[in-house]
């Protein structure tokens, strides 16, 4: 494990040597966060976004500030070779930031995230995730969008469908 990688662990405690022990465990990487921020407070209180439209709506400033984020949706994608993570709320789809740490968690999933905004390079993302898995779940109904529509980068992080043909392959 990485530093600042967090874990669900369960095991059994015991005590040997005047040493309080976790034994037989196992655990599941539910988040990353950034070691140099572990135990920083930040000095003023931003309002927590709970909607991934929210954080979307952010100018880059503002998401620079890491507002606190908690979200209720479903993972879209995930893949951990390229530190990519797709989370699709009620409304919208986020791109969530990994880090170099591989997560215990999958496409289907509905998870609540909590996080911290950051400003990304096409639209806000979230930062230092942390991931409750409530259930496996449906995969979200995908909106349909037109090739043109993807092109404008509007589309980006959103779980979307599009008609076309394969030419080859």
């Amino acid at each position: 494990l990485l530093p600042g990688t967090l874990i669900d662990v369960i095991g059994f405690t015991s005590a040997r040597g005047g040493t309080l022990r976790l034994e037989d465990c196992v655990y599941q990487r539910i988040g990353v966060t950034d070691p140099a921020q572990i135990g920083v407070v930040p000095s003023f209180s931003l309002p927590r976004l709970d909607t991934a439209a929210a954080i979307r709506r952010l100018h880059v400033p503002e998401a620079k500030l890491g507002y606190p984020v908690r979200l209720p949706a479903v993972i879209t994608y995930y893949d951990p070779r390229w530190n990519l993570l797709f989370f699709q709320g009620a409304t919208e789809g986020i791109y969530v930031m990994t880090g170099n740490q591989e997560l215990d968690v999958k496409s289907g999933q509905l998870a609540v995230l909590t996080g911290n905004t950051g400003p990304g390079d096409f639209a806000p993302i979230v930062l230092n995730p942390t991931f409750d898995i409530l259930s496996d779940g449906p995969m979200p109904d995908a909106k349909p969008v037109t090739f043109g529509e993807m092109l404008t980068g509007a589309q980006d992080s959103q779980w979307v469908k599009v008609r076309g043909i394969v030419r080859s392959l």
